[in-house]
């Protein structure tokens, strides 16, 4: 296997061929079809391109039996509907169902793999950077490979904190330091990617232990509103120096905040307090909730609070139709006795539509059918009225 020249960005190139596909003044003199092609005329270059990259993206077409929307389609549909089908950004994550977080890593993921793809089937070994052309392994590499492959997950906040807590409980005796729980109270679930919010955490507490003068004693708490959590440290035994906390935290903390979006602030307070907080974004799952009977939608509200779910209602069918145009909802949960359409016929409807068959329906109505309700595609089925545990439980699974 030969090597490829040095070109300067050679990835970024490649994305412009493939953003410009099916453009053949754009195709016919660049280097990198050069490159791919050596062999070939400029004129005969951009259809050998062309196909090269479908048949590529072809190979990665996920087994039939894959759902649209599983993560391992993910690939081929970013690039099948990005490059082939030149769809804008905006569309495919629509269609994806992704967040534009999620579409961007995606598409890197994807691009990547088709970047690798495409030039060991020329014979060609794609230009690396690093130390004798070897891809260098680095913090911010480490970080990106474990946030893309970790799935947002459903984290009880409190117990992730007392897991912190119990891991860096040595440390702080080691350094005569104590650190109280959050009080007990409600749960707080979220969706957050588990794995680097606790890394945030193991290493921010690290730090603010191996700083704070012997005898601080630092109280946790943490509140959360309109997708934004707030994890504090309030320390009230010993002034705590901002400066030496935040000289002391190192690169990986720093990657980590970035890569989630958060970020800490601190502020010295009366009495001598100092408080530090970690303030992150979390993700708030939509759950359209059919049903015309409008204590049922209340008393699910109430079910979800302090929960990672935005409510929103539709009391008929048409509603419903409208509401989902607007915004694809993450879970549906529909009732069956609905005026001048019954859920039934919604449920045949979004499972039988391609926008809408991926989304999860829990029928949950007074009436005892939950094997028609399965038998027609419902992912779910709970009695009306169930119980808020019931209820959270049978989301979660149907969301994992």
């Amino acid at each position: 296997m030969s090597e490829v020249e040095s070109i300067p960005g050679a990835e970024v190139q490649f994305q412009a061929c493939l953003t410009h596909l099916y453009d053949y003044a754009f195709l016919f003199n660049h280097p990198l079809l050069a490159q791919l092609i050596p062999h070939e005329s400029g004129a005969e270059r951009v259809p050998l391109f062309r196909e090269r990259v479908i048949q590529t993206i072809e190979q990665m077409r996920p087994a039939s039996n894959l759902p649209f929307h599983s993560k391992a389609a993910r690939a081929y549909n970013v690039l099948t509907l990005r490059y082939i089908d030149q769809q804008e950004t905006e569309a495919i994550m629509q269609q994806l169902a992704l967040s534009r977080r999620q579409y961007f890593r995606e598409h890197a993921h994807a691009l990547s793999i088709l970047y690798q793809m495409v030039f060991e089937s020329a014979g060609i070994a794609p230009a690396e950077t690093g130390t004798n052309n070897q891809r260098n392994i680095t913090l911010e590499t480490e970080i990106a490979s474990l946030h893309h492959y970790v799935e947002q997950e459903q984290v009880d906040l409190t117990d992730l904190l007392m897991g912190v807590l119990e891991a860096t409980h040595r440390l702080a005796e080691q350094h005569q330091m104590r650190v109280i729980p959050p009080d007990g109270g409600a749960p707080l679930i979220l969706a957050m990617d588990r794995t680097l919010l606790r890394q945030i955490l193991l290493s921010f507490l690290s730090t603010l232990i191996t700083q704070a003068e012997p005898g601080t004693v630092a109280h946790c708490s943490y509140e959360a509103s309109d997708g934004s959590l707030v994890i504090r440290f309030v320390c009230d035994s010993n002034p705590v120096s901002i400066s030496a906390v935040q000289a002391a935290m190192d690169g990986a903390l720093r990657g980590m905040l970035q890569t989630l979006g958060a970020e800490i602030s601190a502020e010295d307070g009366p009495l001598g307090k100092t408080e530090f907080r970690i303030t992150l974004p979390y993700k708030l799952l939509t759950v359209l909730i059919i049903d015309d009977n409008r204590d049922v939608i209340e008393l699910f509200r109430r079910y979800f609070v302090n929960q990672p779910y935005r409510v929103v209602a539709a009391h008929d069918g048409a509603q419903a139709v409208e509401m989902i145009r607007q915004q694809v909802p993450d879970v549906i949960i529909l009732d069956i006795m609905l005026p001048r359409q019954d859920g039934y016929e919604i449920l045949q409807k979004l499972k039988n539509h391609p926008s809408t068959a991926h989304i999860p329906i829990l029928v949950c109505s007074i009436l005892e059918t939950s094997s028609l309700a399965l038998s027609l595609g419902a992912d779910g089925y709970l009695k009306k009225p169930p119980e808020r545990a019931a209820l959270l439980a049978i989301l979660d699974q149907m969301l994992a």
